[in-house]
């Protein structure tokens, strides 16, 4: 399976004023660096959760599975926007209409095609734009920024996590299963 990110969301979940308040920074001098960190942290807690925040786009390839379902590797699915089968002869687009969007927490679709048959989707996944992200999801957000901000270290991937963080995402994963 293919995935790939074709439109990334347009906003972050947190702006740059209210990452400084929450950090309680009254200056200027580190806004560069705050605002790469609030991308950072948002791009950390999606990559975990398999999950997009604010909207965006992705195409995945896939094979159809059982009853005509699949599961899309992004979450939560909000459209469908276009489709191609890909068969040995060739690519030919499909009508979208048809596919339904069973369980978007979970990215789980029903196609209307046959089992083993291969297609290539486009969708958006996200809550919306900023204001739809749940309260706890930017509390998370806000965490990950703050322990960034006071653990500077190359890769971001090498540092412990706060537990309060992982007490949040907790509560999301279940909802992948």
């Amino acid at each position: 399976m293919a995935l790939a990110l074709l439109t990334p969301p347009i906003a972050e979940p947190l702006t740059l004023s209210e990452a400084k308040s929450y950090l309680r920074v009254s200056h200027n001098d580190d806004d560069g660096l705050i605002a790469e960190l609030i991308i950072a942290a948002r791009q950390m807690m999606e990559t975990r959760l398999a999950m997009g925040l604010i909207d965006q786009s992705w195409q995945q390839v896939f094979c159809v599975g059982e009853s005509g379902r699949a599961r899309l590797l992004r979450t939560p699915v909000r459209a469908i926007s276009a489709g191609v089968e890909i068969t040995e002869a060739g690519q030919s687009n499909i009508d979208v209409s048809g596919v339904k969007i069973l369980e978007p927490k979970r990215g789980l679709i029903e196609t209307g095609f046959k089992q083993g048959t291969q297609l290539r989707l486009t969708f958006t996944v996200g809550f919306g734009d900023a204001s739809a992200v749940p309260a706890d999801m930017k509390q998370a957000l806000r965490l990950l920024l703050a322990h960034f901000y006071e653990n500077p270290v190359a890769d971001k991937s090498t540092i412990g996590l706060p537990s309060e963080f992982g007490s949040i995402l907790e509560g999301y994963r279940e909802r992948q299963l």
